[in-house]
C-alpha cells in the first residue's frame, strides 16, 4: 500500500478525493510558498499538499516538536506531508462534511475551493466528485 492510499485509509477518506487535493494543491516536495493573505498576516503553505504554517502550534504541540522542525518535515518529507494532510482533512470531513474547509472555513472560500477541487478530479470517475458537484 502506498503512502496515499494508507493516509485515506487511516483517516477515512475516499482515495480519489486525497488525490484530488494534492492535484488542486499542486505543492512540491522542498518548497514554502509565502501568502500573505487576506488580513496581511504572512504564512507559508509547505510541500505537496501545501500545508499552511498557521497549523504549526497545534502540530508542535501534537507531535512534542518544535515548530521549525515541524516546518523542515512538512517541507521536505513528502510522506509526512501527506500524513499531515489527511489529519487535517480528516478532521475537517468529519466536523463539517465538506472538503473545502481543507482550503478554508469562510463559505465563498470554501466553495470556491470545492469547484477547484471537482476541476481537479475530472480525470477520475469518483463518486465523490458527483457529490462535490451536487453540493454547489
Amino acid at each position: 500500500m502506498d503512502t496515499i492510499e494508507y493516509v485515506a485509509d487511516r483517516f477515512d477518506i475516499p482515495v480519489g478525493l486525497f488525490l484530488g487535493i494534492l492535484k488542486t494543491e499542486g505543492g512540491k516536495v522542498g518548497e514554502c510558498l509565502g501568502n500573505a493573505g487576506a488580513n496581511g498576516v504572512g504564512s507559508w503553505d509547505c510541500g505537496p499538499f501545501q500545508i499552511n504554517t498557521v497549523h504549526l502550534p497545534a502540530l508542535s504541540a501534537v507531535l512534542g516538536e518544535r515548530e521549525d522542525l515541524v516546518r523542515q518535515r512538512l517541507r521536505d518529507d513528502g510522506r509526512f506531508n501527506a500524513a499531515v494532510a489527511g489529519w487535517l482533512l480528516g478532521k475537517a470531513m468529519h466536523r463539517t462534511g465538506r472538503a473545502g474547509n481543507y482550503h478554508s472555513g469562510t463559505p465563498a472560500l470554501r466553495d470556491a475551493y470545492e469547484r477547484r477541487l471537482a476541476e481537479a478530479m475530472s480525470w477520475l470517475d469518483h463518486p465523490f466528485k458527483q457529490s462535490l458537484e451536487n453540493a454547489r
